[in-house]
């Protein structure tokens, strides 16, 4: 609301905020679309009101009579209704909206880039995953990432690291006073994170260790490698004892993840070497594996499982194989009965003649036959399949399509991820894909800026969808 005086200061079609403005004929102020407010002259110059700012008094008749109905129309500004105004943020208020990178957004680029998987987490107390992560086996594509880093579920995760594929060993130590006897045990390192209820993690190069716990001369650890992962700087504790608390580095950062050393030899027990997620016999120390119980022949299904489809390639018949899997099974104690190496070997050599065999670890992309003959006679079909194929790699595994994903011709251009390719052409294959239905629009973006358009894979791809990597044990 503008005072009478200080609107009588304006010069002569001036406009006011509110889209106001002072006539010169009338010397009164029109709001537009709203109300006129109608202001008498001065009359004198001591009201405070520089007269060099005003119009001329009117000398004709007509100009005299138009004043003074202008003077009869004079209302009291401040008891007028008060006229609609554009909400305006204050700066405080605008400073205070601004919100501060989450923990995942902070770091995830610069970790990926040193090689790092990284997962995105999150719910009350900030450490659990946020998507599945056991079919991650390699740092995330730059694509895939940048949608991570959009998605509105992950605006304010805290960031983990998956041990095991970014070629990481973790102590986690839950005893403040202990740190020196973990130092002495495991060995030195540069890199030693402190938690936010007062615990250690220290970081080692990976070297076939599992993960496990630790339980004895009053310590408690857990280490966490081979199907293991750790919540990482800068996330921060949500809620809880030590909620607003920080994992924060007390010794070196992430540029000291290259000189990282091996654990001491003998610090862990042989337990934590035998067949484990993702690792190989190489990394086992030689002779037998550890003892496993009747329950456990499920896992010791698995590891037989994994170890010959790692050999399928390299045999000349069903017989080498069965061959190596009984070499292998005698490691095991007790061993597997015979009819279970059997079912196991002829598995493997099935997915061998069928053209499915890969090895555990590896990524792949599966793509049922159905949809490539469908491409196969689409126009077009030949750029939307490789486009395919790309969507599958980058957003087909670790969070079985419960993600919707992103697809920004200009970007995939800029980043070459086809090459050659230009807009038009990623254009034209997206379009194909949603005619055939192999992708759905999960959200029409374009309502503001940075509101891209969103899809989902659809169910008609069935394993390509969520099974484009193969699951480690």
């Amino acid at each position: 609301m503008h005072d009478a005086s200080a609107l009588a200061r304006m010069h002569p079609g001036q406009r006011a905020p509110g889209c106001c403005r002072i006539t010169q004929q009338h010397a009164c102020i029109v709001v537009h679309g709203f109300h006129a407010v109608s202001l008498p002259y001065p009359s004198a110059p001591d009201q405070g009101v520089d007269q060099r700012l005003l119009p001329r008094r009117p000398t004709s008749a007509r100009s005299s009579s138009l004043a003074k109905r202008g003077a009869s129309m004079s209302v009291n500004v401040a008891a007028t209704a008060p006229l609609p105004r554009r909400r305006v943020r204050s700066s405080t208020t605008a400073k205070n909206s601004s919100t501060k990178p989450c923990p995942f957004a902070t770091a995830a680029r610069a970790l990926t880039e040193a090689g790092m998987v990284v997962i995105p987490c999150g719910k009350a107390d900030g450490k659990a995953p946020l998507v599945k992560w056991a079919g991650l086996d390699q740092p995330l594509a730059p694509e895939k990432l940048r949608g991570w880093l959009r998605y509105p579920r992950f605006a304010t995760a805290n960031i983990g690291i998956a041990t095991g594929p970014s070629g990481l060993t973790v102590i986690d130590c839950d005893t403040p006073s202990a740190l020196d006897r973990v130092i002495e045990r495991f060995g030195p390192t540069p890199v030693i994170v402190a938690t936010p209820r007062g615990g250690y993690h220290l970081y080692y190069k990976a070297n076939g260790e599992r993960s496990g716990p630790i339980r004895e001369d009053g310590l408690a650890i857990d280490v966490k490698a081979q199907g293991g992962f750790v919540v990482a700087p800068p996330s921060v504790r949500r809620t809880g004892e030590f909620a607003g608390k920080s994992y924060a580095f007390v010794a070196g950062n992430w540029a000291d993840l290259s000189s990282l050393p091996h654990l001491l030899d003998g610090a862990l027990d042989r337990k934590f070497y035998r067949s484990a997620v993702g690792s190989s016999d190489a990394d086992a120390p030689a002779g037998r594996a550890p003892a496993e119980t009747g329950k456990d022949v499920g896992r010791r299904n698995k590891t037989l499982f994994d170890h010959l489809r790692r050999v399928a390639r390299d045999v000349g018949s069903r017989t080498e194989l069965m061959e190596a899997a009984e070499v292998f099974n005698a490691r095991f104690d007790p061993p597997l009965a015979a009819t279970e190496v059997y079912r196991t070997t002829e598995s493997v050599w099935n997915y061998r003649e069928q053209g499915r065999l890969f090895a555990p670890g590896q990524s792949s992309v599966v793509i049922p036959a159905a949809i490539f003959d469908r491409l196969a006679k689409a126009d077009n079909g030949a750029d939307a399949f490789l486009l395919l194929g790309c969507l599958i790699r980058n957003h087909g595994a670790g969070h079985d399509g419960d993600l919707s994903f992103v697809i920004v011709p200009t970007a995939m251009m800029r980043e070459n991820v086809v090459q050659g390719w230009a807009r038009t052409r990623y254009r034209n294959a997206i379009r194909t894909l949603l005619s055939e239905n192999l992708i759905t629009m999960a959200h029409r973006g374009g309502k503001r800026r940075g509101d891209p358009h969103r899809y989902e894979f659809a169910k008609v791809l069935g394993p390509a969808k969520c099974g484009n990597r193969e699951e480690p044990a």
